[in-house]
């Protein structure tokens, strides 16, 4: 087959693929920004909604499951609030 063609294919996928994820990473970042609004305001519901469909494209976001985190504790949901403070700390601090 022609190296061409080939060489064609794959760029061409990295190029789909790197808007795709560039996409995701948007999205989520999007949805984030609207769920902190959401906590400034004090509409706690809705920035845990936010913030829930931000960590859907990009579930290892050690900042979103901060603010989960930290929605939860005004929510009084301390076991869910401490899993996710937990888990965000490890993520940023991996050698735990």
């Amino acid at each position: 087959m022609n190296r061409w063609v080939v060489l064609t294919g794959v760029l061409s996928m990295l190029f789909i693929t790197s808007v795709w994820c560039n996409d995701k990473v948007q999205k989520g970042s999007g949805l984030f920004d609207m769920g902190v609004f959401a906590y400034s305001d004090k509409d706690v519901d809705n920035a845990l909604t936010n913030f829930l469909r931000a960590l859907e494209f990009q579930p290892n976001n050690p900042f979103y499951i901060h603010y989960i985190g930290k929605t939860y504790l005004v929510l009084d949901k301390y076991q869910k609030a401490l899993s996710m403070l937990t888990k965000a700390y490890q993520i940023k601090s991996p050698s735990l």
